[in-house]
């Protein structure tokens, strides 16, 4: 029994037996998994350590809370234990070698420099320590086993993980995946186990995470799911040791992670998941992250350690934005997966399934309303997800206990079925929810990998995000089983292919698409247009290229392709079937009205399809498919044999055969001009297909070198691809009806009396702005972006979208078309004087289509109005010719055709004399390896507060000697060219010495900020900031008329904590630093 020794830093409690349930019931974020202690163990004293260590063993293990003879419980209890020990001689004790002297545990483990091997013994030494601790398995409290046990992990300290070995292998295996399953197995063995016997792994665990901020091999900035791993390993392993620094080290260490980030791994605002630097990850790493984030939770809970970071509540946001749309019936996308499609042992619904209870778990702790609607959410995926024999086999205890008492719980009801259009722009992602169907589109970009393969994982996937698409539906396991190790993976749904990417990819090597135009626009969260111009050069090396489009219209799923051309001589296809079919692979396909042969290794090249139907593999699970130009299409069943192995170098050599059916497009070999156009019809049967075919509500546009569009008369939407910054027309009936002057994605729809319009900047590059046209009259604005200003609502509607800072994310409006009412009383908001003129500020009126301001010299009485037709979220005019000195005052009132409204409040204000002087010296400074270097010529001022070589700060000078009237403000005024990530605080200090130059500054020899004269939060990209400096400007002239200033980070925001301010070299004269410096005058 391990001596139950204090040390200083330990909080002794006396126990007793109420006491123990008092207080684990309120340390416990579960009520139902409290630990009910033993006589003995409640006798003792117990410090908050062993408090929140019984907690995670609760976890572990699922505490006394349960019914053992539960047949869902007995089921896990028996595959668990089963695990350890069978009647076969297959479990990993009765495979561990016990002799004396052993040089091994496990014949297949010999390896002492193979780390995946290291953290291999240590799962299996978990599995052993949990079925010993679990209560209800059949080797519970073993004494056989216990021995064993410990034995095994005294062996596996000196022999495999201890303080003096050396990474070799994967880094993971020795900072990640090892150190967890030592803390899990030291948790369930704890009592057993001497002082010493702790403090050697505890030394372990030290030696390779000192700090999980950083990677210990090479000193790499951690962050999302690994930053998490290593954070919580180090709390726990803080708890084991009792050691309130380690404890504080490692969720201290979470912060960055609960931030969103704007480039680089972590959650983005729009909902997706990067990690990786360019992977789409959100059921891989993702889910690591969500499931750590919940261990944290529930552990530090109540604790002297309770997670008290504001920024924590984002994860549910992630819940609702960033995994809720992303599940389909408990499965997680497979384009979302990464290397994790290659695993032989997991596959959508089990990676789903993790997901799914980590979620459940968060809900514990989550507001009430929140907490709601997690678990209806939950519980709609625990029934829908058939896949699982028992949904709960092979999961933990405690979420088995969860789950279960959410099924049984009658007061919340299953969420239903998810409807809608969803994009993740910042990962190249879309999904799409109609009647019982999900349809994901995987794409690449110059900002987004198409794939990613390392650790001999992903072997094949060259074309997994080049366009790829896949289709859910009752056939909940057409993408589990052995779908990715037989699939034809150079023949992907949705992808325009030929068949290129062979060998062996590069580990952790970027493929990118050159082309910037991927992304799409959204409205009303109902309908979408999606679309990818594409580049093979940089992925698999072919010159393959082309334009895709997809449009998502509730229960239709258009695509069309252009510019298909390619010089390899390689035979090119778009697939838009390729469809894993039932045992038999007999799943009946229908042509125009006729049924094709069933046999496997059919196939034909048919001319004039109108359209298609697909049987499904089980009911609800039938496909249509409709062709509007007619054309040839080639068709096969084949049997397609695959091995694990030749997509993941861990996997089984042992083959595997499954069924399929393909339907592409030819465009023959090295096309010039390949084009394509197809409608998905999900869940149709065949007569309703050809029902469909005969009366389309689906209407191509557009479809060329210069604009994809479509209509859909049934649901009124109009979607439309732009493809170049040229002014560009899409014609209905005969008629222009929209058109953009730039690259842009616009969705509209008109209903009710209303038409939402959303546009986006699907380039991320555009730092201008999108100007659109509607052919068709408005009345007025109810609602819009603060991007967006309706400058015109009739005869015609005109938009222009300003894109700087967007990226990519749709920017949506909503006008009214008929039946106006006199809009609501806008609010005057600010009057600023600039120079001899007045700028005006006031909120949106819903129901506007333009403004009028007025004004004069006496409150009151208005002698001079002017118009203001444009609308916009905040709007802003410039009132000029005013007399320096002189107060004015002015009232807006909002218009449309119905009328105007009352006027608004007023606002007084009186025009100065200006200046707006720029600085003569500007320049940042780097400290670590830069110290020496100076920046003075480059056209951005950087600001961070970061690690040693990582800190800049930026520096200004001004030359007052030009002021000569009496000042009445002064603000400096930053431009941001390029913010890391959100809320960073930034300062403006005063600099005493004025003897520093712009060509020579450096940190070394930089001069000394000194009083705080202004903190602020960095503004977007794109966006400026003033800071007030008037009391210093005032000062400064009755000196030497010099004012030099350093903007510094006080605070240390992490790796995208960086901001870029344009300065006096930047290109754009309008961005450069300024001291905006208002006069006094007299009228």
């Amino acid at each position: 029994m391990r001596d139950r020794t204090f040390y200083p830093e330990s909080k002794a409690i006396p126990f007793s037996n109420k006491l123990v349930v008092r207080l684990m019931a309120t340390l416990l974020a579960f009520s139902v998994m409290l630990p009910l202690m033993s006589s003995a163990e409640a006798a003792l004293d117990m410090t908050e350590y062993d408090v929140l260590r019984a907690k995670w063993h609760t976890y572990l293990t699922g505490g006394d809370a349960y019914d053992p003879l539960d047949l869902d419980i007995a089921a896990n209890l028996a595959a668990k234990s089963r695990s350890v020990s069978n009647p076969d001689s297959t479990g990993f004790w009765n495979t561990m070698n016990k002799q004396p002297g052993r040089t091994y545990l496990w014949n297949d483990l010999q390896s002492t420099t193979t780390s995946d091997q290291v953290s291999t013994h240590f799962s299996r030494l978990k599995q052993m320590a949990l079925v010993y601790a679990t209560r209800g398995s059949a080797l519970y409290l073993n004494e056989q086993l216990k021995q064993d046990i410990i034995s095994a992990l005294d062996w596996a300290y000196t022999n495999r993980y201890n303080e003096n070995k050396t990474e070799t292998g994967n880094w993971w295996d020795w900072e990640i995946g090892t150190p967890q399953l030592v803390n899990d197995t030291l948790v369930l063995m704890y009592d057993h186990l001497t002082q010493s016997q702790i403090d050697q792994y505890m030394r372990a665990i030290d030696r390779f995470i000192p700090n999980p901020s950083k990677r210990t091999i090479n000193s790499v900035t951690e962050t999302g799911a690994n930053l998490l791993d290593k954070s919580f390993v180090v709390a726990l392993r803080g708890i084991i040791g009792q050691s309130s620094a380690k404890i504080t080290q490692g969720r201290d260490a979470m912060g960055p992670a609960f931030l969103y980030v704007r480039t680089g791994d972590g959650f983005y605002e729009d909902g997706s998941f990067i990690q990786h630097t360019n992977i789409a990850y959100t059921g891989g790493y993702g889910a690591v992250l969500i499931g750590r984030i919940a261990d944290m939770f529930y552990v530090l809970k109540d604790s002297s350690w309770n997670i008290t970071d504001q920024n924590a509540m984002n994860v549910l946001r992630w819940v609702r934005e960033g995994f809720e749309p992303l599940i389909y019936k408990g499965a997680i996308m497979d384009n979302l997966r990464g290397r994790g499609i290659s695993r032989q042992d997991t596959n959508d619904h089990t990676s789903g399934r993790g997901i799914v209870l980590a979620i459940l778990r968060l809900s514990e702790g989550a507001p009430a309303a929140e907490a709601l609607h997690i678990k209806r959410m939950v519980k709609e995926w625990l029934f829908t997800d058939t896949t699982f024999a028992n949904y709960f086999t092979g999961a933990g205890m405690f979420e088995m206990i969860l789950g279960k008492n959410l099924m049984n719980d009658a007061s919340i009801t299953p969420r239903g079925d998810l409807t809608g259009h969803y994009a993740f722009p910042s990962m190249d992602r879309v999904a799409h929810y109609g009647d019982s169907f999900g349809f994901g589109i995987s794409m690449f970009s110059p900002r987004i990998s198409s794939f990613e393969y390392g650790n001999g994982e992903n072997i094949k996937g060259w074309h997994t995000g080049v366009g790829m698409t896949t289709l859910y539906n009752n056939d909940l396991e057409q993408f589990g089983g052995n779908y990715w190790a037989t699939a034809d993976m150079h023949r992907l749904p949705g992808t325009t292919t030929d068949g290129s990417g062979s060998g062996t990819p590069v580990a952790w090597k970027s493929y990118m698409n050159p082309m910037s135009w991927v992304g799409g626009s959204t409205i009303d969260q109902n309908y979408g247009s999606v679309g990818m111009q594409f580049s093979n050069i940089q992925n698999t090396g072919s010159t393959l290229q082309g334009k895709k489009s997809w449009f998502l219209f509730g229960n239709r799923i258009t695509a069309l392709g252009t510019g298909i051309k390619s010089t390899d001589n390689l035979q090119v296809e778009t697939i838009v079937e390729n469809r894993r079919l039932n045992e038999a692979g007999d799943n009946v396909l229908t042509v125009n009205g006729a049924v094709k042969p069933a046999s496997s290794g059919w196939s034909q090249k048919l001319d004039g399809v109108n359209w298609a139907h697909l049987a499904g593999a089980v009911p609800g699970a039938d496909i249509g498919y409709y062709f509007p130009n007619a054309p040839s299409l080639n068709m096969k069943r084949e049997a397609r044999s695959g091995s694990w192995q030749q997509v993941n170098t861990g996997g089984s050599s042992t083959s595997f055969t499954d069924k399929y059916l393909s339907l592409a497009f030819d465009h023959g070999k090295s096309p010039t001009d390949g084009s394509y156009a197809y409608v998905l019809l999900p869940n149709q049967s065949a007569a309703s297909t050809a029902s469909y075919a005969a009366n389309p509500s689906v209407q191509v546009l557009a479809q060329n070198d210069d604009v994809h569009a479509v209509y859909d008369t049934e649901h009124s939407v109009l979607g439309a691809n732009f493809w170049k910054d040229e002014q560009k027309s899409v014609s209905m009936n005969g008629a222009p009806i929209l058109s953009s002057d730039k690259k842009a994605s616009v969705t509209l729809t008109e209903s009710n009396g209303e038409l939402h319009i959303g546009v986006s900047d699907p380039t991320k590059l555009n730092n201008g702005e999108i100007n659109l046209e509607i052919r068709k009259p408005a009345v007025s604005v109810l609602a819009l972006d603060p991007s967006i200003i309706v400058t015109q609502v009739a005869p015609t509607i005109k938009l222009t979208v300003r894109t700087s800072a967007t990226y990519g994310f749709p920017q949506t409006v909503k006008l009214s078309m008929e039946n106006p009412t006199i809009p609501a009383t806008p609010v005057l908001t600010q009057t600023e004087p600039s120079g001899s003129n007045i700028v005006l500020s006031w909120t949106h009126s819903p129901g506007a289509s333009g403004y009028r301001v007025s004004y004069g010299k006496a409150s009151g009485s208005y002698t001079e109005t002017i118009e203001a037709p444009a609308v916009s979220q905040e709007n802003e005019v410039t009132v000029t010719g005013l007399t320096p000195g002189q107060i004015y005052y002015f009232t807006v009132k909002a218009y449309n055709a119905a009328g105007e409204s009352p006027s608004s409040n007023e606002l007084s204000a009186t025009p100065m004399l200006a200046a707006v002087l720029n600085p003569t010296f500007d320049a940042y400074v780097r400290d670590g390896t830069y110290a020496t270097q100076n920046f003075g010529s480059q056209t951005s001022l950087v600001v961070k507060n970061d690690g040693l070589g990582y800190a800049r700060q930026s520096y200004l000078k001004f030359d007052l000697s030009q002021l000569s009237d009496p000042v009445q403000s002064a603000k400096l005024r930053l431009t941001s060219v390029g913010t890391g990530t959100t809320g960073i605080n930034q300062q403006v200090l005063l600099v005493e010495s004025d003897t520093w130059a712009e060509s020579d500054l450096t940190w070394n020899n930089r001069p000394a900020g000194s009083t705080v004269l202004g903190t602020f939060v960095a503004p977007a990209s794109g966006f400026s900031v003033k800071v007030d400096l008037t009391s210093e400007v005032i000062a400064s002239l009755t000196g030497n008329k010099q004012l030099s200033l350093v903007v510094i980070s006080p605070v240390n925001a992490g790796s995208k904590g960086d901001v870029s301010y344009a300065s006096k070299e930047h290109a754009t004269t309008a961005s450069r630093p300024a001291l905006e410096v208002q006069f006094q005058a007299s009228p």
